[in-house]
């Protein structure tokens, strides 16, 4: 019996101590004390201040002002080491869960939704994630786990919708990046419910989120659910922009891809086409998504064996992918890849062969051994026996 009263009366003994630092903390700095409250809505470990920073102004001014100031950061931190609140490397904090839950505690509700909010406000300030741009890949990867946080706690707080929906869908395409379609999923469909009650029905906003998410279904080969969001979204943006703008291009290449994989091909291919013309008609000639629209319209050429014509779609845009992007883009293996499929339905074995290869490396390069892209590209040169 001893030892289980002790059990249980241990997390109260630690929330008491702890208590008192806390407030120890808060009467030597209030900047630490509210910076310690700040990691409280993020994920536990590796909270990196040096990628947070740029977003401070939606703190509290203290926070903000002291995170601005390099001196003034190392003193907050070291008021927090003082009492083993925090673990920290370099401008990375790290603290233990407990020491979490007791500091939302701490918190009244007015108070709990208030830091919700600036937080989430902050993480997607800061986050940024683009497909053709590798230089935001490791930061967003970094910031994921904060990210999903900082979005949970919003939401149960029911605040910031707009804020917190936009994080949510822009995590998620990191998540798909990442080859993590499920978690993708779970975040993407977040996005679409907050952003139905956030914004209006006719909002880009909310065919960005329907767009998206159909993406997603479309990766994990759930094509029957992808395909009500998509003419939604598309019938948004038509109403929005009209039908010769960039975004309409997007969505109806995405819609034409849906429609080719549940073999409805007289219905994809004007719309596949009609992506490549607005593309090529509001976009320079090197763009990464005129790449991206003719391979997909080469994919509906190759569904119905005409190589030839798929061929000379995926040389285009291999071409275009390699000067926009560089050489070692992944984007760059997927064109080589899907060319590499056309040229071994064609019987040029060694040619395929080679493409696979360097767009297999590529995809090791960038992602290892485990993705799905990578399996993908793996299959396809298995294939070649």
């Amino acid at each position: 019996m001893l030892a289980k009263g002790k059990a249980i009366d241990y997390p109260a003994t630690v929330a008491t101590t702890w208590e008192m630092s806390f407030q120890a903390v808060a009467k030597a700095s209030p900047a630490a004390a509210q910076l310690l409250t700040l990691c409280a809505f993020l994920a536990a470990d590796d909270i990196p201040l040096d990628l947070l920073r740029p977003g401070a102004e939606h703190l509290p001014p203290a926070l903000a002002a002291a995170l601005a100031d390099e001196l003034a950061t190392a003193d907050m931190i070291a008021e927090l080491l003082r009492y083993s609140l925090v673990k920290a490397r370099d401008e990375s904090l790290s603290l233990h869960r407990l020491v979490q839950t007791v500091v939302r505690g701490r918190l009244d509700e007015d108070e709990g939704k208030d830091w919700a909010g600036q937080t989430v406000r902050l993480v997607r300030a800061v986050y940024r994630f683009g497909d053709t741009d590798l230089t935001t890949w490791g930061p967003a990867e970094r910031l994921l786990s904060h990210a999903e946080a900082a979005a949970g706690w919003a939401e149960k707080a029911g605040v910031k919708a707009e804020a917190t929906a936009s994080l949510l869908d822009v995590a998620g395409s990191c998540l798909n990046n990442l080859g993590l379609y499920l978690r993708a999923l779970d975040l993407e469909q977040r996005a679409v419910a907050l952003a139905e009650r956030a914004w209006p029905p006719d909002s880009s906003e909310l065919a960005t989120y329907l767009s998206n998410l159909g993406h997603t279904f479309w990766r994990l080969d759930r094509f029957a659910e992808a395909l009500p969001l998509q003419p939604r979204a598309l019938g948004i943006d038509q109403a929005a922009y009209g039908t010769k703008h960039p975004v309409i291009a997007n969505l109806s290449s995405n819609l034409g891809i849906t429609l080719m994989l549940l073999g409805r091909f007289d219905e994809a291919q004007p719309l596949l086409e009609q992506a490549v013309a607005i593309a090529e008609a509001t976009l320079p000639p090197d763009a990464p998504e005129i790449a991206r629209y003719a391979s997909n319209l080469g994919s509906l050429h190759h569904e119905l064996g005409r190589y030839d014509t798929d061929r000379r779609l995926g040389e285009r845009a291999l071409a275009i992918s390699e000067t926009a992007l560089g050489p070692g883009h992944p984007e760059v293996a997927h064109r080589a890849v899907n060319l590499g499929v056309t040229l071994a339905a064609m019987g040029d074995l060694a040619a395929a062969r080679s493409l696979m290869e360097r767009g297999l490396a590529i995809y090791r390069r960038h992602y290892g051994d485990d993705h799905p892209q990578t399996r993908w590209a793996l299959m396809n040169l298995d294939a070649l026996g």
